[in-house]
């Protein structure tokens, strides 16, 4: 709300006169906007989602009166790939109830999500490491982070990780040597530790921890 935009904004703005932010300039009034923005985007996500369409209709015209670039067509897209992954993994954990085709199911989340890496990243770590999950399509994991890393243009140390494990995985163990030695070139330092431990086991030929 406009309460905790206008809090962030004198937050972030304290934090600059401080030194603790290396920005020079700062507009509290684009800020709020923006963050205002980014709240909005997230509520009428949330809205789509549960199926809430007359209260997401409000939270489009709002978001559209500060931002009118918004692209709700778009959000409504992501929020509804959401609820498709949800439903997937419903199944392959057999929370679902009926028979549904798995398979089926996969291979048509698959062409949705494209477009979306952090949402793909997700999705084929849960199918590869998830203890709950029956039905592991490895070959569905390894198409999503493929496609993750393509839609991420190979810059995200996550989604290289998760490539990698898919590529193990699929016994493909040299690829995954390779895609985690990538995962650690662009990591940060906080990161490097953890991923050049997998990289470690995957050149000894074992699978690290999920953890």
């Amino acid at each position: 709300d406009d309460a905790t935009a206008d809090k962030t904004a004198a937050e972030l703005q304290a934090a600059i006169k401080e030194g603790g932010l290396p920005i020079t300039a700062f507009d509290p009034a684009a800020e709020k906007k923006m963050i205002r923005s980014m709240v909005l985007r997230d509520e009428f996500r949330n809205a789509v989602f549960r199926a809430e369409n007359q209260e997401a209709e409000q939270i489009g015209k709002k978001l559209l009166e500060i931002d009118p670039r918004a692209d709700l067509n778009a959000l409504r897209t992501e929020a509804l790939v959401r609820k498709d992954v949800m439903a997937y993994f419903g199944v392959i954990t057999g929370r679902a109830e009926g028979n549904v085709d798995h398979k089926k199911l996969g291979a048509e989340l698959a062409g949705k999500i494209k477009g979306q890496p952090e949402l793909g990243d997700k999705l084929a770590w849960a199918i590869l490491t998830d203890e709950n999950v029956k039905h592991r399509d490895i070959p569905l994991a390894l198409q999503i982070a493929k496609q993750a890393v393509e839609d991420s243009e190979s810059k995200s140390s996550s989604v290289l990780d998760t490539y990698a494990r898919a590529l193990f995985a699929s016994d493909k163990k040299e690829e995954a040597v390779k895609a985690q030695e990538k995962a650690v070139a662009v990591a940060s330092d906080e990161e490097k530790a953890n991923l050049e431990g997998t990289l470690k086991a995957y050149k000894e030929g074992k699978l690290p921890s999920a953890e």
